[in-house]
């Protein structure tokens, strides 16, 4: 094996006979030879970096001591190699095999420990496996601090609220981000000030808080082009167009929307041009072009499946479901519902899970198909009730409550509002949610006779609609209308 020729190759025909040769030899003759192989394989470029770690691992028995040890710094950057490739192609499995690999290397440094904990938790929280990740990023953390690393405890914090944001722990996001972004601040570091900044104004802005989200994404925008980097800006001009469309500043999210168009077809990275695609759908979307809107929700999809991005498929299905119910194509919609569904479900997502439950409720509800329609909102409150996702369980015990009332079953739409008016509160636009559910109380109350209390419950309805400061979307308004008309008749 000194020379790359044919002669000095070994040559099975059978598995089971390469096997058996194999096992006839003694162990130091093995390692010898795997550790030839390796040299052969490294000198002339050949071999996969897992396939090079594989040898570097199988050399070590018998070897000198310090021959064992450059083995080993070998195995480690041969596992590196391979995980960067990996992630590089969007194969998200196979990346964390490797850095499950790395990480049980018992020589490994506490420094890279905490770094690539914070890598498996990245890739987790990509592949869609959330709650695993944020258990990744609590130990990338606890490495963190055992460091007494300021710069890794600040990137670890910046994970974890990452990985926390579209989970049940969300209500943690906003905290951990103020803790990074005073220490990147301090650290005077740039690059992951951005990063911070950006992941603060999501998590204000998937919160409902839209006006405190403008701020840190003008920060980030005006950080990343500092940088000069064209990926971080056309990631925050995203984010800053589509918080001023949820602020109906149009004018400049339309402006921003044409910057970002070229990037679809010009950015090499498919993961960038999902994230552009989506955007522009959600802005497609609040300017009410729903069949742009579409064509964009399917080119994310398009190109998310090119990225490996299992969840951002799931994401994109469930948003051609929501599109196509609004164009009243209602077949379409459930089958797009129905493959985010069982995506969700394979990948462990609960939030898109109860995304996809809750189209699939109003897809129902829209063809007056009742019965299904109380199943899919039962299940989504089910699901978000074990996710402890408050918000979520609020608005599909509502749901399930307007199906209750739709089939004449006032009672069980009682018992559902009465359970979701004494369960924990929290998230987006709870002032509508919580109006709704009051007004459904009203008029099942009324229905069975009991007009005192169907008063009290509309008294709080106007309440709560008081405080939102607006009337809410047609779904509530169906019932607002009802409980004010059966209480003034």
């Amino acid at each position: 094996m000194d020379a790359p020729s044919a002669e000095a190759a070994y040559v099975f025909t059978h598995a089971l006979l390469q096997r058996a040769c194999y096992e006839l030899m003694l162990p130091s003759e093995r390692a010898e030879l795997h550790r030839r192989a390796l040299d052969y394989l490294h000198a002339y470029r050949l071999g996969a970096p897992d396939e090079l770690a594989a040898h570097a691992l199988a050399g070590q028995a018998g070897a000198p001591p310090a021959v064992a040890a450059q083995l080993k710094a070998m195995r480690r950057d041969f596992l590196r190699q391979g995980v960067e490739q990996a992630t590089a192609s969007y194969a998200n499995e196979r990346a964390l095999s490797l850095l499950d690999e790395l990480l049980v290397c018992g020589d490994l440094p506490p420094l890279d420990r905490a770094e690539l904990l914070r890598r498996k938790a990245e890739l987790l929280n990509r592949a869609g496996r959330m709650e695993d990740a944020v258990t990744e990023a609590e130990r990338a953390l606890a490495c963190a601090r055992e460091l007494r690393s300021e710069s890794e405890q600040a990137k670890a914090l910046l994970m974890l609220a990452c990985c926390c944001m579209d989970t049940a722990h969300n209500a943690r996001t906003p905290q951990l981000l103020d803790a990074a972004i005073a220490s990147f601040k301090q650290l005077n570091d740039t690059a992951m000030l951005e990063q911070a900044y950006s992941a603060l104004s999501r998590a204000l802005f998937t919160a409902g808080r839209t006006e405190e989200a403008l701020p840190p994404a003008q920060e980030a925008l005006l950080l990343a082009e500092s940088l000069a980097d064209e990926t971080r800006i056309a990631r925050c001009r995203l984010l800053t167009m589509n918080v001023l469309a949820q602020l109906s500043r149009n004018d400049e999210a339309l402006a921003f929307a044409r910057e970002l168009a070229p990037v679809l077809n010009n950015n090499p990275n498919p993961g960038i041009r999902c994230m552009v695609a989506a955007g522009l759908a959600s802005l497609s979307h609040g300017l009410n072009r729903l069949e742009e809107c579409a064509e964009y929700h399917a080119l994310a999809s398009k190109e998310a499946a090119a990225a490996g991005l299992q969840t951002e498929i799931a994401r994109a299905e469930v948003n051609l479901g929501g599109t196509a119910l609004q164009l009243r194509r209602f077949h379409e919609g459930l089958r797009h519902v129905e493959t985010a569904e069982i995506m969700a479900r394979e990948l462990g997502n609960v939030r898109v899970l109860w995304f996809a439950l809750r189209n699939r409720y109003e897809i129902y509800d829209a063809v007056g198909d009742f019965r299904s329609a109380l199943q899919a909102a039962t299940s989504a409150a089910r699901v978000a009730e074990a996710a402890s996702m408050a918000w979520h369980f609020l608005v599909s015990s509502a749901q399930a409550a307007a199906a209750f009332l739709e089939l004449g079953q006032a009672e069980d739409a009682l018992e559902w509002v009465d359970a979701a008016l004494k369960a924990p509160r929290a998230g987006q636009f709870l002032n509508f949610v919580l109006a709704k559910l009051h007004a459904q109380r009203a008029c099942a109350l009324c229905r069975n006779g009991r007009l005192d209390a169907a008063r009290e419950s509309l008294v709080e309805m106007e309440r709560f609609l008081g405080l939102a400061g607006s009337e809410p979307a047609a779904d509530s308004q169906r019932w607002i209308q009802e409980a004010r008309s059966l209480l003034s008749a």
